[in-house]
């Protein structure tokens, strides 16, 4: 800071820069406070014991919500368990139709909700 302080034209005060100094600080310290937080979630998430999760699996079909989009729908297949958390949802022209291709429906295995 010295070395920038030499080169500095007069008619900018160093308590001005000091001022910028501190400014700059106080918002890397909230990034890096929220970086922080966000670390200790993620390392928290995944040490937390999910064999004691229950299985859950569904697939929910949202159907004819938007008049100007008539036969289309948005499909999301959700899966939850001891083997972890999986979401895929996609927007599709005729949603049952693309449901009865795949392979989590034809498993029998995930339950049916459609709104």
């Amino acid at each position: 800071m010295t070395k920038y302080l030499k080169y500095t034209v007069v008619t900018v005060s160093v308590s001005s820069i000091l001022t910028l100094q501190l400014k700059k600080y106080r918002i890397m310290y909230k990034i890096d406070k929220i970086r922080a937080h966000r670390e200790a979630l993620k390392h928290a998430w995944f040490n937390f014991d999910h064999s004691n999760t229950p299985e859950v699996k569904q697939i929910i079909v949202d159907y004819n919500n938007n008049p100007h989009w008539q036969g289309y729908g948005e499909v999301k297949i959700l899966s939850d368990g001891p083997n972890g958390y999986s979401s895929f949802s996609t927007h599709e022209e005729n949603p049952f139709l693309y449901l009865s291709e795949r392979e989590e429906f034809n498993s029998g295995e995930y339950e049916l909700i459609i709104k």
